[in-house]
């Protein structure tokens, strides 16, 4: 766990900006991210996060349970975190050693490699407004790289930077990031999805596990989960777990068969394949287990307008209700 927190650490020093850069985020409307689930220790103290993608599973990272054991607590329609007798609310417990499955070929000391787990509740939720399930990506969107297309992550985390964490769900709006320059960044593989750090609206994630979510005709499907500890995102560019990598693999421990491309995806565009070399290798790139190289073209795309949605204030007390 060390290692990992250590690889991490240095992973923010790569791309941190100027010291002390505002760091911003947008409070979350009530029921906005449906699937949004909150996951806490009572044991550690520790908040995670995940995606709320069946009525009995919510997908979420690995790095968390790699040493903790013993009871978890699972919030589900959360929106101030704190008031647990919220409408809609549903408040569930679980066990480390029961309900989760990590990723068999995960290793704490390389942390960007399969990187994902699952939790399996006892027993199935039932939906209201304000709890939903996402979609995971179509099993034919595979290869098909979203760069420069917006995506949503939301959390818990203080709205600026060296701010206390929020009562009420944040979110913030950014695009994805080119897999070529960011794997001069960080030793990523293709099992990877990186999103920008740079542009306006960033966020403090508040706990492994944030969903990455791209919207789409039929609504919102999760991209990426987020691998990093409650950190703030400033700099260049964020790696995530990149979810369409591991369709077969969740299928596996679920038995939910993975859905087909329909339908267009929003804002999307094929991966361009050239014969050139691929690009260096990052000098963090591990030695004992190297990852496979792909090389997705240096593809560029004009910067999206951001639409600021519709929020509420978030220094509404711990215990209002709509």
């Amino acid at each position: 766990m060390w290692r990992t927190i250590l690889i991490l650490v240095l992973f923010q020093l790569i791309r941190s900006g100027e010291s002390g850069q505002r760091v911003r985020a947008l409070v979350a409307r009530r029921g906005q991210f449906p699937y949004h689930a909150a996951i806490y220790s009572p044991a550690t103290g520790d908040r995670f996060a995940g995606a709320l993608f069946s009525p009995k599973h919510i997908l979420t990272a690995a790095t968390p349970f790699a040493d903790l054991k013993g009871d978890l607590e699972v919030y589900l329609g959360a929106y101030v975190l704190a008031n647990k007798k919220e409408k809609d609310r549903i408040n569930l417990k679980i066990t480390v050693e029961n309900n989760i499955i990590v990723h068999e070929e995960y290793d704490h000391r390389w942390p960007l490699v399969d990187n994902i787990a699952i939790i399996t509740l006892d027993e199935e939720v039932e939906y209201t407004d304000r709890i939903q399930p996402i979609l995971l990506p179509p099993l034919d969107e595979e290869f098909i790289e979203v760069v420069g297309a917006p995506v949503h992550v939301s959390g818990w985390g203080a709205r600026y930077k060296r701010e206390s964490l929020s009562k009420a769900l944040n979110f913030y709006n950014t695009t994805i990031f080119n897999y070529n320059i960011c794997r001069k960044l960080y030793p990523i593989w293709e099992r990877n999805i990186c999103i920008n750090a740079t542009s306006k609206g960033l966020y403090c994630v508040g706990g492994w596990g944030s969903p990455v979510a791209a919207d789409e005709e039929n609504g919102q499907k999760l991209v990426g989960i987020s691998i990093e500890p409650d950190s703030c995102a400033h700099g260049t560019a964020i790696p995530n777990t990149r979810v369409v990598s591991y369709l077969h693999w969740i299928e596996l421990h679920t038995g939910i068969k993975p859905r087909r491309l329909s339908t267009p995806v929003v804002n999307s565009m094929p991966i361009t394949t050239t014969t050139e070399e691929p690009s260096e290798p990052s000098a963090l790139e591990p030695t004992e287990r190297p990852p496979p190289v792909i090389d997705v073209g240096d593809q560029t795309t004009e910067p999206f307008d951001f639409v600021t949605l519709q929020h509420e204030d978030a220094n509404a007390d711990d215990s209002e209700e709509p």
